[in-house]
């Protein structure tokens, strides 16, 4: 049984909350360097799960809890309808084998956010219960707190995360969490008096003193700059530039010139615009077609023409009606004049305004016509494409004989050959052009190529681009990882081409994303007959926005609801209409009942967790309670009741009666345990009351000051 005084003490709750703030530190760079949007629920599941760990609830019961709390909140983010349904076993099931059979395939890609978030869930839950091990059993975080400053500096060096912030943030939290487990094990080791005031004063106190004091002139004294600064991948960039084979360190952000690719580049912040839309987007501004061997140029232009008129010509140019797509738009603000446009895939148009469209670059203008130049507040109308794999896998092969996709097949006579033969190498056995997609898409996860800003190579003269990075350096940003996919697809006679914009930035709030240049973003669409573009991600550590379904999870979600709606007129008779109407509102009634299941799912949770803190902090509530119902009655079983539920009440404080043991031998147990004689007393007086028949009103009224001393040292 656990002692009250073992669990609530200020060691325990100090070196629970400090586990919160180490961890919440593994969490803060989730947002900077995955397409984490929030890490709120993340968060929460930590609190729940150290909360069930620190009030030591059973190992079932708490593994039932946070199941339950971990699946309801992936459905909250990922699913639509009630958790509370038969079916979602169901898709729980599909989701978790269709991922498996992805992961045992060795499909990492293909791994949905629904199944990628259940397993930091569980490795989330596995980091709690190890800090747990760590702080109550081994009484040792020292390894913890040294991965934990690793991992910081890692992300911040190779990250756009800074964590000047956070390091002192965990140095005080490590040494003070350091401090107290080395209490902990001094008082193990040697036998020391455990006393709560003197550990405040004596330990606690200083301890906290020296930690922030030095942590606080630490951060405000000068600081020398970096002695021994990283130059070689700036001297290599402006040594390459002078020889007119490279532009030297450039800032990110949007460049129309991509003639000369490589080098590092200075991150940005500025914000370049903000979006208010309700899914996430790659925002483009142009593509490029010709791929020279140091960069990307485009081919002679074929002029500018009204968007209008080329949507009435070929439709959505670039995804087909076979496409399923949902009708959305997007308000884009520019925080101040560009020269460029940023749109959606599948545009449909811009409201309110005429525009020409470049079918060469894919760049759109403001008709010449108008007086403005360019936008800064408008709204994108658009088709939001989803694509089934199925479909991108049955996609016959392209039309030879259309001339306007030969273009997308075009290499430099200079490519190396052992770039095409990689090409081939990549996509032997697959027999589809998706599955010779997703191949090379793949084939950048591999270990060997890593994302880098700062010390990136540029071609010589005598190199070639995309060569050097896949068999030199292997080290680079979007545009190397984007170029590189384009080349080795066109090299297997797949037409691809090369686009230029901005992720979706960061979200602000809800709906609402912010991006900046740091943002600025090369990817891939390849062409797929009768399909259109289809956009693809080869740069390591982004995520392609754009859904890819498999039409065997949708089946179940589309229960012949076609049928029952094309049947539903028939049923309207003329000579019947009233009577109809009532059983068509009967009908509504009984099947659209909205039952709030989330507010619900958040009240049981709520009410569970303070039933369990409630039981286990009754050694602090309970007698309080006892005392205002007992201490001012004067009936004749008072004195019953109330002796009765102070035996409870020693038993939970683990003072509890043994089995055959006399009441006058359980008191003087009690009494040498407090040092007293009140038990005692308290016990004779309740014999009497109840053996000799003596008034129990009165001997109540005698005792009750010895009663509720008794119970108010279980408080203690």
């Amino acid at each position: 049984m656990i002692r009250q005084d073992e669990l609530f003490n200020v060691r325990n709750i100090v070196l629970y909350l400090f586990s919160l703030f180490l961890l919440w530190e593994w969490l803060r760079p989730l947002t900077l360097i995955t397409d984490t949007g929030s890490i709120s629920l993340f968060l929460v599941f930590l609190v729940i799960c150290l909360l069930l760990l620190y009030f030591r609830i059973r190992f079932w019961l708490s593994l039932l809890i946070t199941g339950f709390i971990m699946f309801y909140m992936l459905h909250t983010t990922y699913q639509d309808g009630s958790f509370f349904q038969i079916e979602l076993i169901n898709l729980i099931y599909e989701e978790i084998s269709y991922n498996i059979s992805m992961a045992l395939d060795g499909n990492w890609t293909e791994m949905t956010g629904y199944f990628r978030s259940l397993l930091f869930f569980i490795l989330l839950w596995m980091m709690c219960y190890l800090m747990h091990y760590w702080i109550v059993h081994q009484k040792r975080i020292f390894t913890f707190f040294v991965l934990t400053i690793i991992y910081t500096t890692v992300i911040d060096t190779f990250t756009p995360y800074e964590a000047e912030h956070a390091i002192v943030r965990i140095l005080v939290i490590g040494l003070i969490m350091i401090s107290f487990l080395y209490y902990e094990r001094t008082i193990d080791t040697e036998l020391l008096n455990n006393n709560r005031r003197d550990f405040f004063f004596k330990w606690l106190i200083p301890t906290f003193a020296v930690v922030v004091v030095s942590a606080f002139v630490g951060f405000l004294v000068p600081k020398a700059e970096p002695q021994w600064p990283d130059p070689v991948p700036y001297l290599k960039s402006y040594v390459q530039g002078n020889d007119g084979t490279g532009s030297g360190v450039k800032k990110v952000g949007f460049s129309s010139d991509s003639s000369q690719l490589g080098g590092p580049f200075i991150p940005d912040d500025e914000v370049v615009f903000t979006v208010e839309a309700s899914e996430k987007h790659y925002w483009r501004i142009e593509t490029e077609d010709v791929y020279t061997g140091k960069g990307w140029v485009s081919s002679e232009s074929s002029g500018r023409r009204s968007f209008d008129r080329l949507i009435e010509v070929y439709g959505d140019w670039w995804s087909f009606e076979s496409v399923e797509q949902t009708p959305a738009e997007a308000q884009i603000n520019m925080m101040k004049e560009q020269p460029y446009i940023v749109y959606p895939l599948g545009l449909t148009s811009i409201e309110g305004i005429p525009l020409e469209f470049n079918q060469t670059t894919e760049r759109l203008y403001v008709e010449r016509d108008l007086e403005i130049a360019s936008l800064t507040n408008y709204t994108t109308i658009y088709n939001l494409p989803e694509y089934s794999v199925e479909a991108l896998q049955n996609a016959k092969p392209y039309d030879a004989s259309n001339r306007f996709i030969h273009k997308y097949l075009q290499l430099p006579d200079t490519l190396p050959t052992r770039v095409s033969d990689l090409a081939k190498e990549i996509t032997e056995g697959k027999e589809t052009q998706y599955d010779k997609v997703k191949a090379v898409e793949s084939y950048f996860d591999s270990v060997n190529f890593q994302y880098e800003t700062e010390d990136v190579a540029i071609p010589g003269e005598e190199e070639d681009y995309v060569d050097q990075f896949l068999f030199e350096t292997m080290k680079g940003y979007c545009d190397n990882f984007s170029t590189s996919m384009v080349v080795l697809l066109r090299s297997v006679d797949i037409p691809a081409r090369w686009v230029k914009g901005f992720t979706n930035g960061e979200k602000i709030k809800h709906d609402v994303y912010e991006v900046t240049n740091n943002n600025a973003h090369s990817w891939v669409e390849v062409y797929f007959e009768e399909i259109g573009w289809v956009t693809f991600e080869p740069t390591k550590g982004f995520t392609n926005p754009y859904d890819f379904r498999r039409d065997i999870n949708r089946d179940a979600a589309e229960v012949n609801v076609p049928e029952v709606q094309s049947q539903q007129p028939e049923l309207l008779q003329e000579e019947e209409v009233e009577e109809e109407e009532v059983n068509k509102y009967e009908v509504e009634s009984s099947s659209n009942i909205s039952i709030p299941w989330k507010p619900i799912a958040i009240v049981l949770i709520v009410a569970t967790l303070m039933f369990f803190i409630l039981r286990k902090t009754r050694l602090k509530w309970y007698p309080s309670v006892m005392i205002l119902l007992y201490k001012n009655r004067r009936d004749e079983v008072v004195y019953f009741k109330a002796y009765a539920a102070l035996l409870k009440q020693l038993a939970v404080y683990g003072l509890g009666r043994k089995e055959g043991q006399t009441l006058r031998a359980y008191a003087a147990y009690i009494d040498s345990y407090f040092g007293q004689q009140q038990m005692t007393e308290l016990t004779k007086s309740y014999e009497r009351a109840l053996y000799r028949k003596d008034n129990a009103q009165d001997e109540w009224e005698k005792s009750v000051e010895l009663w509720e001393n008794l119970i108010k040292k279980t408080a203690s």
